[in-house]
C-alpha cells in the first residue's frame, strides 16, 4: 500500500477528490471510493505516517507535504527531534493551542504593533470561535461558516478580511511544518471588500491645512507628513542626524510606536521604507524654525542639545511625542479651522496625490513613499492615476491638433 521511506515511516500519496473525500490511489483502488471519480487533475499531497512510543501508549502521527521529497525531509527532521529527546508535535492539538504557540513564536519576527494586532484578533475572535476544533480537522467549510457568521454579526468585510489573513498566515506555517495537508483559510471564500474611495487632496486643501496648524505644536509634524510623505511613526522617529537642512533631505531609518503605554523605536514598516526623501524649501524653513524652538526648550530643561540621536519631535518635557496625542491635536486644529475631518495618515496620501498631479513619475512617487512596488502605489492611488491618464490623453489630442492644423 504505502512505501517505506527514510526515518521508518510509511510514505503514501493522498488525493483530495472534488467530492471532498481524501483517499490513497493503489493498484486495487483507482477511483474515489465515494463518487467513483478518477484522480487525474485532482489536488495531490503526500503523507508520512509514523509511530511514537511502544505498547498500548503508542501513538500514530502524520506529516503532510506537496511532494514525496518534501514529506521525507519532514519525516527525517521529526525523527531527528525525537532522537534528541524533543516531544513530537501533537497532531491532535486544538486550534487554540496551535495559535497560542504560533503567536509566541512570531513575537520577534513581527513588528511590535503588528504582533499586538494579531494578539488582539486571535484572543478576542479567532480562538474563541475556532479554538475548540482540532488543527488537523479544520477545513474550508469551517472557515466559510465562520466568515459568514462574522459578517452577519456586524463586522465589516475589511475586518473579517484581516481576520482571515491572520488565520491564513498561521495555517501557512502549519502546512510548511507538515502539520496539515492544506490551508483551510486560503481555500475559503474571502469576503468582498469594497475599495475605500476618498477625494484626493487638492493643493488648496493642503494650503488650508498648513495654515490651520501654523504656530501649533503639530505644525512641523504635519508639514513633514504632507510635504515629504512620511507615516506618523516615521515622522516621530526622526532624529536630528537624520535631518540635513543644508542638503534639504530627510533620512527614514526608524519609526516610533507606542504600545501598552510603552514608547519604542524600531525599524520602519519594511526594508523599502528605509529611504532618503528630498524636502521642499518651505518644509526646510519649518524644520529650521522648529530646531531653534527645540534648542531653547532643551536648554531650559537642561537636556543635551538638539542634535545627533535626539528626536526631532518631543513634548514639553523633552520626551517622545505620543502618536495618539499628535493625531488628536491635528483633528482639533482642523475642527477649530472649520475644515473637514482628515486622518493624520491622509496627509501622506495627500502628498502622493499632489506629487502625481504635479507630473511626478509614478516610480519616483513610489520611492518617496517607501512602497515595496510601483504596483502598490498605482493601486493605492488608482483614482488619481486614472484622472492623470485622462489629462495625458487630452494633452496628446491638443498636440496632434496643433500638428495637423493647416499652416497660414
Amino acid at each position: 500500500m504505502g512505501r517505506r521511506g527514510r526515518g521508518e515511516g510509511t510514505i503514501r500519496k493522498r488525493v483530495r477528490c472534488g467530492c471532498g473525500r481524501v483517499w490513497t490511489p493503489t493498484p486495487e483502488v483507482r477511483a474515489c471510493p465515494a463518487c467513483g471519480a478518477a484522480p487525474a487533475g485532482r489536488p495531490v499531497t503526500w503523507e508520512a505516517r509514523y509511530l511514537v512510543g511502544e505498547g498500548p501508549g503508542q501513538v500514530r502521527h502524520s506529516l503532510y507535504a506537496p511532494t514525496r521529497q518534501e514529506v521525507v525531509a519532514l519525516l527525517d527532521e521529526e525523527r531527528r527531534r525525537i532522537t534528541l529527546g524533543e516531544a513530537p508535535a501533537d497532531r491532535r492539538q486544538t486550534m487554540a493551542s496551535y495559535l497560542a504557540g504560533w503567536l509566541a513564536g512570531k513575537e520577534r519576527a513581527l513588528r511590535p504593533s503588528t504582533w499586538v494586532t494579531y494578539q488582539g484578533y486571535i484572543a478576542r475572535t479567532i480562538a474563541p470561535d475556532l479554538g475548540h476544533l482540532r488543527l488537523s480537522e479544520l477545513g474550508p467549510r469551517h472557515v466559510d461558516a465562520w466568515i459568514d457568521a462574522k459578517l452577519e454579526a456586524g463586522l465589516s468585510p475589511r475586518t473579517v478580511s484581516h481576520l482571515r489573513a491572520i488565520l491564513r498566515a498561521a495555517l501557512n506555517d502549519a502546512r510548511r511544518r507538515g502539520l496539515v495537508d492544506r490551508n483551510a483559510a486560503a481555500l475559503a471564500v474571502p469576503p468582498r471588500v469594497e475599495k475605500r474611495t476618498q477625494a484626493p487632496m487638492t493643493a488648496e486643501e493642503a494650503g488650508r491645512i498648513l495654515k490651520a496648524v501654523a504656530g501649533s505644536e503639530v505644525e512641523a509634524p504635519v508639514a513633514v507628513a504632507l510635504q515629504a510623505g512620511l507615516r506618523l511613526g516615521e515622522v516621530l522617529g526622526l532624529a536630528w542626524h537624520d535631518v540635513d537642512l543644508a542638503a534639504r533631505t530627510l533620512r527614514v531609518r526608524q519609526a516610533l510606536s507606542r504600545l501598552n503605554g510603552v514608547t519604542t523605536l524600531g525599524p520602519p514598516k519594511s526594508a523599502d521604507s528605509r529611504r532618503v526623501v528630498s524636502m521642499t524649501r518651505p518644509l526646510t524653513a519649518v524644520l529650521a524654525e522648529h530646531r531653534e524652538r527645540e534648542a531653547v526648550k532643551r536648554a531650559r530643561l537642561c537636556l543635551p542639545e538638539a542634535a545627533g540621536e535626539a528626536l526631532v519631535f518631543t513634548n514639553r518635557a523633552g520626551d517622545p511625542l505620543d502618536p495618539s496625542w499628535v493625531s488628536h491635536a491635528f483633528h482639533d486644529r482642523l475642527a477649530e479651522a472649520g475644515l473637514p475631518p482628515r486622518r493624520f495618515h491622509d496627509l501622506r496620501h495627500g502628498c502622493a496625490a499632489l506629487l502625481l498631479a504635479s507630473g511626478a513619475d509614478l516610480k519616483v512617487v513610489s520611492s518617496i513613499l517607501g512602497h515595496s512596488s510601483i504596483r502598490l502605489t498605482a493601486d493605492t492611488y488608482a483614482g488619481v492615476v486614472d484622472r492623470l491618464r485622462g489629462d495625458a490623453a487630452e494633452g496628446l489630442e491638443r498636440l496632434l491638433n496643433l500638428v495637423e492644423a493647416p499652416t497660414q
